[in-house]
């Protein structure tokens, strides 16, 4: 490019006082692309900081592989847990007896899902003890009656520790008019918040012995829960399992269990992506309308320049210049925006919570505790280069219509 072509494309960008008109136009053209980018980067870096933190409260709270048993409910669990343990790829193995109840008090109910595990393992679950933990797990070495709940369930029911609450399960005693359901009451030990909305809401624990006896599983257990050093190396661990347990038994990887979890965000994010990239698109329309209104009131600058010796490729990179350097000034700042915008996000919807006054992130309708962002390299990358792809092709009709522009005609009623 020329170096008159570079002397007009910053003349053109910013024109004099008396062609404030066109400053406007170019203003506002910068202004969308800069907020569509920057829009496109915070809506997605949430998206992926969702699906992060969610993948990860998963992994660290669920299993990685569930076995179950189809005979016998593991009634051999103690023989077979030490050579599972052994196994190379896993890096621990808990015996769980897992299953569903009524959990009561003070005349109001709701669903749980009541597990249990040996002491050692539940003590070891940081995820339950290092954050807000209120009471203990102590007790939960013998068989006594105690529970531990989840913190949003304990602010439903107004409980504190040292309360006593009843639950009910469906696996009761058989009488003469059918099966009755199995009642008991425990003392709440200890409430635990984990972070992840659905499990402080659903979950509660009781010691392994009374779960045991509870659940009317006498030596037995649910299921077994592995944890390994790879999260995506299952099948491998599957096989080997296999031939230590050499019986009937259901496998339920952690990717089969929340597929359609990860499906409907994975939609949700595309659906996003493809909505916002509509605003850079608009922004883009704003450069071609831009570059229009300069061709025509440049129709004179045009045909003087072409009268002395300007080529049409030149009047064209002049105009495709001015557009180009619209859009690539709006990416930059757009890029630069959204990410100091991301960066401070919670920051940012804190205040404006304290502002107005209102619930900005009710977590009654998300899994976490605070809004979370993750940015991607590689995506603010495809954002910038999207952006700046749109403004390149919108530049190119006017700036083939100027080229176009015959400078007798132009100039005739001059």
């Amino acid at each position: 490019m020329m170096r008159f072509e570079w002397i007009i494309i910053r003349r053109y960008l910013w024109p004099r006082r008396a062609e404030s008109f066109l400053k406007v136009i170019n203003v506002f053209s910068l202004l969308g692309i800069t907020l569509g980018v920057a829009t496109l980067i915070v809506v997605m870096s949430v998206m992926n900081g969702f699906r992060h933190e969610l993948l990860s409260k998963i992994l660290e709270f669920n299993s990685h592989l569930t076995v179950t048993d189809q005979e016998t409910s593991f009634q051999d669990y103690e023989t077979l847990l030490p050579k599972m343990r052994e196994l190379q790829e896993v890096k621990q193995v808990i015996p769980v007896i897992e299953g569903q109840g009524m959990f009561s008090f003070q005349g109001q109910s709701w669903g749980v899902m009541i597990r249990a595990m040996p002491y050692d393992q539940l003590s070891s679950r940081s995820i339950l003890t290092k954050k807000n933990l209120m009471g203990e797990f102590t007790s939960f070495q013998g068989n006594e009656n105690v529970i531990a709940v989840g913190m949003r369930l304990a602010e439903k029911a107004k409980l504190k520790v040292g309360d006593v609450v009843t639950i009910t399960i469906p696996e009761g005693h058989v009488t003469p008019l059918g099966r009755m359901p199995r009642i008991q009451s425990f003392k709440v030990a200890a409430i635990y918040e984990s972070g992840v909305f659905e499990y402080d809401s659903t979950v509660a624990f009781l010691p392994f012995q009374t779960a045991q006896s509870f659940f009317q599983k006498g030596k037995g257990i649910s299921h077994f829960e592995f944890f390994l050093d790879d999260p995506y190396r299952t099948d491998l661990v599957i096989e080997t399992v296999q031939d230590i347990i050499r019986r009937p038994s259901k496998y339920l990887t952690w990717v089969q269990a929340n597929a359609s979890f990860f499906e409907v965000i994975q939609i949700e994010r595309n659906v996003m992506f493809i909505i916002l990239s509509l605003i850079i698109l608009i922004a883009v329309f704003n450069i071609v309308s831009s570059l229009i209104i300069l061709v025509k009131d440049k129709t004179q600058d045009i045909a003087i320049l072409k009268t002395l010796g300007a080529s049409s490729s030149s009047i064209m990179r002049i105009f495709a210049g001015v557009g180009t350097s619209l859009g690539v000034m709006g990416t930059g700042l757009g890029v630069l925006l959204g990410i100091i915008v991301a960066l401070n996000l919670e920051s940012i919807r804190q205040a404006l919570q304290w502002m107005t006054n209102t619930t900005l992130f009710n977590q009654e309708f998300y899994f976490l505790t605070e809004l979370p962002v993750h940015m991607e390299i590689g995506q603010i990358v495809g954002i910038a280069l999207m952006s700046l792809s749109f403004s390149v092709v919108a530049t190119l009709y006017p700036a083939w219509k100027a080229s176009k522009l015959n400078p007798v005609e132009a100039l005739r009623y001059e």
